[in-house]
């Protein structure tokens, strides 16, 4: 369990990632995940877990992690913007199938912008590069 049972606890970024990422991944799948240690209040800990969740489901369904070659990678850092201190954090694909940028916005794509981005106090970018998805 990541957060306290009173759901005041915080959680360990790496923590989360890695418990998220789980099932998603194998060992002939090796993901990078680093970063400096971080702790989340409680609801950036749901925000992120939800959102790293739909990410990975996506990259099962149609990007890196559907592919025995693909990988993953999530890097993220603490920068100063405006005189507060900020997450910078990124998933980068690589190693899947050609990505075609979709014709529609699905609910997770929506939700995982719009979420992240109020309750990080920030901005959501999502890039469809043929490469790989990449969200920071």
């Amino acid at each position: 369990m990541l957060l306290g049972d009173d759901h005041t606890t915080a959680a360990k970024l790496d923590d989360l990632v890695l418990s998220t990422l789980r099932p998603f991944v194998s060992e002939q799948q090796p993901t990078l995940i680093s970063g400096p240690p971080l702790l989340l209040p409680p609801k950036q800990a749901l925000t992120l877990t939800i959102a790293a969740h739909e990410l990975a489901t996506n990259s099962m369904k149609y990007g890196a992690l559907s592919v025995p070659s693909g990988r993953v990678s999530i890097t993220w850092d603490c920068v100063r913007k405006g005189g507060e201190e900020k997450l910078s954090l990124a998933w980068r694909e690589s190693g899947g199938p050609p990505v075609e940028t979709p014709n529609t916005t699905g609910f997770g794509t929506r939700m995982i912008k719009q979420a992240l981005a109020a309750d990080f106090e920030g901005s959501v970018e999502l890039n469809y590069d043929r490469e790989g998805v990449t969200y920071s």
